[in-house]
């Protein structure tokens, strides 16, 4: 073996030591992303019955406290026309302490089926920079696994990085912190879609990817936004 193949060769080695290591990191990142998720789902239902149970008793509190100025108004001895009005004035109070909870059992139902919704539209399953090249271009590396009954068009991303320390990067030309991509299907159920999005920024301290919002293009022309508060449930 002549020298310009040995160092070709070790050449080679090193590269695939760094392929390995970065799937390995990969594969690290994906069970925290699951152990994050279940913990996130663990607390929103934690938290989701502690508010339910915190409005019936502040509603029971409510209704006895109206129930006793009610019959309270009832039985004084004050005018006719006087005991009428408090009388119309706590079944107005009643009706509003009904509307109230109507209101907000609707939302918190409205709530529970939109994340339900993201949950089963898509998980992102990577979503990462790579290390700078020599002209400081970073690239986006993300991918998607399709987990609605539906073919994805196309797939659109936003995002931000973060530098080791946890502060937004701006890009070096042009000085933007936003960026985004693309991808085009057709990405059928249970398939996997994305890709690398090369130089994405240019950025040297560039280190951690940050999603921030995903639009999701199906075939059959139906689009689901998904926002940043909401990209938790999608990792």
């Amino acid at each position: 073996m002549t020298e310009d193949e040995k160092k070709e060769f070790e050449e080679f080695l090193q590269w695939k030591k760094e392929k390995q290591k970065e799937a390995n990191l990969a594969q690290q990142r994906l069970e925290e992303q699951a152990e994050q998720q279940s913990e996130s789902s663990n607390r929103f239902e934690k938290q989701n019955k502690k508010m339910e149970k915190a409005m019936c008793v502040l509603c029971l509190i409510l209704l006895v406290y109206f129930i006793s100025l009610l019959v309270s108004n009832i039985n004084s001895d004050s005018k006719e026309s006087r005991r009428s009005q408090n009388h119309t004035e706590a079944v107005d109070s009643l009706q509003f302490i009904q509307d109230s909870i109507s209101n907000a059992r609707a939302d918190s139902i409205k709530k529970a089926r939109r994340i339900n919704i993201l949950k089963n539209s898509v998980r992102i399953t990577t979503a990462r920079l790579s290390t700078p090249n020599s002209a400081a271009g970073v690239d986006a590396i993300i991918y998607y696994k399709n987990l609605s009954n539906k073919t994805i068009k196309y797939f659109y991303w936003e995002g931000y990085a973060k530098n080791a320390v946890g502060d937004i990067v701006e890009n070096e030309i042009g000085g933007r912190e936003l960026f985004g991509g693309k991808d085009t299907g057709p990405i059928k159920p249970r398939k996997t879609g994305g890709g690398c999005w090369d130089c994405i920024i240019y950025n040297s301290t560039a280190r951690k990817l940050i999603i921030t919002e995903v639009t999701i293009e199906y075939m059959d022309g139906t689009e689901l936004k998904i926002l940043e508060n909401e990209i938790k449930y999608i990792r």
